[in-house]
């Protein structure tokens, strides 16, 4: 028999894949592997195994495609050709669990050679494994390269560059600015930036989608869940961010709408981490500990930095289980909520000195954010720090005097501390609902039983089955009856090198 040249055959191969036939094309490509003769530095060769490497890669067959690739490097005369096939090798050696061989292959090629997309899957890499510093670089060489690319851009500023945005379009250049806000903790610029850019272009996913990270990563749950259900109305076939979607649908218990959210997401997204877990939380939300777990290793099999799915699973492990992935989260994804739950753990099991350490990263972070701050001030308070926790809530009042948690936080340690005309002021100046039912029960405290019994009153005529209003009202009558102050609890003696430390960590803090 004849055999024909392998020219025509590598062609006709290349054209089968490219037509989407990859199996075709992987048949042929094996007979003319088989009839060549044994390789040196052949180029039909190296071809061959090449594209034999991209039918295999297509089948997800990636151990196997990396030897084609790696007998393709050793055959090619051309050093072009070599290096374009090592960022094929790179890929398979991360589709293959090894991300740190893969950042090895990919820098083994002179990064000005290195294309475009080997690049922004460097940069990915690089934030796997927390070289932060080389991601950052990787997007900004992205950007000298392809100065329209707002993924380098988006992700130079994730890792605490300023990239020039001269060559966007200007509404592009708005979002990303919003985007640059976040990373920047100025959640509140970034609202404002979002919001005036939903005005100029309404139909806009995009910027819906920076609206609810905005508010989410502000701690702002009632506003990220509205925006959230608007991405989902306007766009029921979206993922992005869902699985934070999902746990806002947990803390409502919104079980069914929950329930139909996970199953519609891993029904069309099975290979994506917030499919899994979005179930994960709603097993959590049935009480089931053991199967939302298992479903929180099954979204970190796809992605095993994903920050929502670590928040989620610290919250299902014991606490001295819970703290290393909450570390890890805090690196990931450093949101209020990671820093809440790891701070809850801290003070939990008494350990004020690390939970002091920890604020006073919080308060370099985000030391113009009132939910931070009065975050900040509550663990001094419960460090015994009350002053320090005073001028901390004070500092934070005078950014935002209508913050819930910040006036109900500064009116406690105002009562606290015996500055019970404060605290009344704080929480008359305060509309919401948690204030009002405070202020009864400060008002009552300071033997001002009828005026707390009256607010209190006010606030269950709009909701009569409040619980906190329905507790204060009862506690409230039980005063009328009997109006005799307890006894204060007594207090433990600390310990002397704690209570050293703890001074010394909290006068760190300045604002």
């Amino acid at each position: 028999m004849t055999i024909p040249s392998p020219i025509p055959l590598l062609t006709t191969a290349q054209e089968l894949l490219q037509s989407g036939l990859a199996s075709s094309a992987e048949l042929l490509l094996g007979y003319v592997l088989s009839v060549l003769p044994p390789p040196t530095t052949s180029d039909v060769h190296a071809h061959a195994q090449d594209l034999l490497g991209d039918c295999l890669v297509e089948s997800k067959e990636f151990p196997r495609a990396l030897k084609c690739y790696e007998s393709a490097v050793r055959c090619f005369e051309s050093q072009e050709n070599v290096w374009r096939v090592r960022e094929k090798v790179a890929g398979c050696l991360v589709a293959c669990g090894d991300v740190i061989g893969g950042i090895d292959e990919m820098e083994r090629i002179p990064k000005d050679v290195v294309s475009i997309k080997g690049l922004r899957l460097l940069a990915g890499w690089y934030e796997t494994v927390f070289r932060i510093e080389q991601a950052r670089d990787t997007y900004l060489l992205i950007l000298q390269k392809q100065p329209l690319a707002t993924e380098a851009v988006l992700g130079a500023i994730k890792c605490g560059a300023e990239p020039s945005t001269m060559h966007l379009p200007p509404w592009v250049t708005s979002y990303v600015e919003g985007y640059a806000q976040i990373q920047g903790y100025k959640y509140k610029d970034a609202i404002k930036t979002f919001l005036e850019l939903q005005n100029t272009t309404p139909l806009n996913l995009h910027v819906l989608h920076g609206l609810s990270d905005a508010y989410f990563m502000s701690g702002d749950g009632v506003n990220a869940f509205y925006v959230f259900r608007q991405i989902r109305k306007r766009d029921p076939e979206t993922i992005r961010h869902m699985d934070r979607y999902a746990s806002l649908l947990a803390s409502r218990n919104k079980t069914d709408v929950l329930s139909k959210l996970a199953v519609d997401l891993v029904k069309r997204y099975p290979n994506h981490p917030e499919s899994w877990c979005a179930m994960a939380y709603y097993w959590r939300s049935e009480g089931d500990d053991e199967k939302a777990l298992h479903f929180c290793e099954k979204s970190l099999a796809h992605s095993p930095t994903h920050p929502q799915t670590h928040l989620l699973k610290s919250t299902l492990l014991p606490p001295q289980h819970a703290l290393p992935t909450l570390h890890k989260t805090l690196l990931l994804s450093p949101t209020l909520e990671t820093y809440t739950t790891l701070l809850n753990i801290y003070i939990s099991q008494t350990r004020y000195t690390e939970a002091l350490t920890l604020v006073s990263d919080l308060a370099h972070r985000m030391p113009s954010h009132p939910p931070a701050l009065s975050l900040v001030a509550k663990t001094l308070f419960e460090a015994n720090q009350p002053r320090k926790s005073l001028s901390v809530y004070q500092h934070a009042f005078e950014l935002d005097p209508t913050d819930e948690g910040v006036c109900i936080g500064y009116a406690q340690v105002c009562e606290a501390l015996g500055q019970v005309s404060k605290a009344e002021s704080v929480l008359k100046g305060c509309a919401s609902v948690g204030c009002r039912v405070l202020l009864a029960g400060v008002l009552g405290r300071a033997g001002r039983v009828h005026e707390g019994l009256e607010v209190v009153n006010g606030v269950l005529v709009m909701d009569p089955t409040h619980p906190e209003a329905l507790s204060t009202l009862d506690t409230l009558h039980r005063l009328v009856s009997r109006p005799e102050e307890d006894e204060p609890p007594e207090e433990d003696d600390e310990d002397e090198d704690e209570r050293e430390r703890v001074e010394e960590l909290s006068n760190g803090l300045e604002f």
